[in-house]
């Protein structure tokens, strides 16, 4: 069974890309800024796209998903869909996993306004090893990732189940690696660095855009 804190930290899967403060690095190809905008590099992009067969309106619609669009599914189908990929989401991601990767976020906030690269490390690793000490915390009850799911979902315009999908596998594929023990060794000062690229993410962004909001 997840714990609170891990299922409180897949709901923020949804909001992960359009947050105001990005995750920080941990790879040692990857540099964050401490506190604003972070950078993460994860290196090529590894997913593959889902075969594609035409649809009438010139697009593609992923094999499997029965022409389906987010858009004109029933507010019972979206749920299910959403609890379907956080649940996937869910068995990658450990709670030790977890918690590195909520420890990864205190140490960069830690971090904010240091001086120079030695510093905002620093900063970081003494936050990160200090809420790695800690017990996690009991947050009660967890938010449902999926409240409200279906209402945005029908604001969508061709969005795939298959995208979605997508969409919710690179988001925990960023959790998994900012669950690296080294995400404060390239956090930096200035913030500049490579971006990480999310092209599922970017789908979404376009199709939908509900789907990344907080509100």
């Amino acid at each position: 069974m997840r714990t609170p804190m891990a299922l409180s930290l897949l709901a923020a899967l949804s909001t992960l890309a359009c947050s105001s403060t990005d995750p920080p690095a941990s790879t040692d190809d990857a540099a964050t800024d401490a506190g604003t905008d972070a950078a993460v590099e994860v290196g090529a992009d590894t997913s593959s796209p889902p075969d594609t067969t035409p649809v009438g309106d010139g697009g593609t619609t992923p094999v499997g998903d029965g022409g389906k669009t987010l858009e004109s599914m029933t507010a019972d189908e979206a749920t299910a869909l959403c609890r379907d990929a956080a649940a996937e989401a869910g068995k990658k991601l450990t709670d030790e996993q977890m918690k590195r990767v909520l420890c990864a976020f205190t140490g960069a906030f830690a971090a904010a306004g240091a001086a120079d690269d030695a510093s905002a490390r620093a900063k970081c690793q003494a936050a990160y090893d200090d809420c790695m000490a800690k017990p996690a915390e009991d947050a009660g009850t967890p938010k449902d990732p999926c409240a409200g799911f279906a209402t945005k979902a029908a604001s969508c315009k061709g969005l795939t189940p298959a995208e979605y999908r997508a969409y919710m596998g690179e988001q925990t594929d960023i959790l998994l690696r900012l669950a690296d023990p080294k995400a404060c060794s390239t956090v930096t000062a200035s913030g500049t660095g490579p971006t990480l690229p999310t092209p599922a993410t970017d789908v979404v962004q376009t199709k939908c855009p509900k789907l990344l909001s907080s509100g």
